[in-house]
């Protein structure tokens, strides 16, 4: 990623004056932690997206995953 792509990147995640350690560790983290233990917990089910199946022929989660392709 080119620092111009970082920069704008940063500008919409954090708004001038915030202590970005504070955000990453109360937010982001929480929030990634929370998403990766739900894609691992077998308890719930994964389902497709029926909204778009041409997005599943291109999906390298689609025989695997959610066995749609």
């Amino acid at each position: 990623m080119d620092s111009s792509n970082l920069n704008a990147l940063q500008t919409i995640l954090f708004k001038q004056g915030d202590r970005r350690d504070g955000i990453v560790k109360g937010i982001y983290v929480p929030a990634l932690k929370a998403i990766i233990d739900e894609i691992l917990d077998s308890e719930i089910p994964f389902a497709h997206d029926p909204s778009d199946f041409g997005y599943c022929r291109t999906c390298s989660y689609s025989r695997r995953l959610c066995k749609v392709g």
